[in-house]
């Protein structure tokens, strides 16, 4: 009758084990496995019979996937340190039939009532499917880093706190500075924008920052998520210890990044291209005026000779 008893719990202990989701083997301190359960025979293709006295790392082929290293280490040093201990990110199973999974894995000291070690239990579960989408995003990530690396305008993220996260190459390239000189910065430091360095203020707080277009775009985007597109900025920036005249055209769009509000800036030098309309300007302007003070009558028509434009001796006339 107590035969009967003891295999009747033997048997509901196994029925527990087995309808739990995640696999289960017992070893002895030999690393010869006493006992699998279901989803232990699912993960590693082994049956239990199959594997039973057999060694851990013959059922459970393990391997680093970062350097292709081969684990057999997990059991002893859980015996040896009387702890619980775990495998490291990117461990790979190697299964019966020689496809590889990614696992996770603990593997905790199995004591008996005089609290001396008899083996070890190995919980561990199939993480291929969250691993391989981890990867894809990280890929992911690669890609639209490379993207943003290679695009022609300069690109950068800035954090809740107005502090740069993220900056492209070409962005750097604008602000004549190297990644570690900008990362956490503001705008204003990152730039060596006057406004920054008057006064003896920070960026931000300046009596001109709060006429500064960027700094009420990325306000406005924080706030209440409005995107502000092409923004012409004439900023003077400090540059070797002189003061330099910049213009900028910038986008300002706001993005969600791991639950938090952040700003996008793209940002194209047009300091050139603004010089060279302002010289046009100018030049259009006193060739007008040279014209407006001849003596003679000069004026302009359109094609349909209708009068479009005359000079002051032609209007006075």
């Amino acid at each position: 009758m107590l035969k009967g008893n003891l295999n009747k719990q033997k048997s509901y202990e196994n029925i527990i084990l087995d309808s739990i989701g995640e696999g289960i083997i017992l070893t002895d301190t030999h690393d010869e496995i006493v006992y699998m359960n279901a989803v232990a025979e699912e993960i590693t293709g082994w049956r239990a019979a199959e594997a039973y006295r057999i060694n851990f790392y013959t059922v459970v082929r393990l391997l680093n996937d970062d350097n292709s290293n081969v684990i057999n280490n997990l059991i002893n040093q859980t015996i040896k340190l009387n702890v619980k201990a775990g495998l490291k990110k990117n461990t790979k199973l190697i299964t019966k039939d020689g496809s590889e999974k990614y696992i996770s894995a603990t593997c905790t000291p199995m004591k008996n009532e005089e609290g001396n070690i008899g083996g070890v239990v190995v919980i561990f579960r199939d993480i291929t499917n969250i691993r391989n989408s981890e990867l894809a995003l990280e890929s992911e990530d690669e890609n639209l880093k490379l993207i943003l690396n290679s695009a022609p305008v300069g690109m950068i993220t800035l954090n809740d706190g107005g502090r740069i996260s993220q900056v492209n190459d070409a962005a750097l390239l604008i602000m004549e500075k190297k990644l570690e000189e900008v990362l956490d910065k503001s705008m204003g430091e990152s730039f060596d924008c006057n406004g920054s360095k008057i006064e003896d203020k920070k960026c931000g707080t300046s009596s001109i920052c709060k006429f500064c277009e960027i700094r009420l775009a990325c306000d406005k985007a924080l706030s209440s998520g409005t995107n502000t597109r092409d923004i012409e900025i004439n900023k003077v920036l400090i540059k070797k210890g002189k003061e330099q005249n910049h213009w900028f055209k910038a986008s300002v769009t706001p993005v969600e990044i791991e639950g938090s509000k952040n700003v996008v800036i793209s940002i194209m030098d047009i300091t050139s291209n603004k010089n060279k309309e302002i010289a046009l300007s100018k030049s259009r302007d006193f060739c007008l005026n040279v014209i407006d003070h001849l003596p003679g009558l000069v004026w302009s028509a359109n094609l349909e000779g209708e009068f479009d434009w005359g000079n002051k001796s032609f209007l006075d006339f």
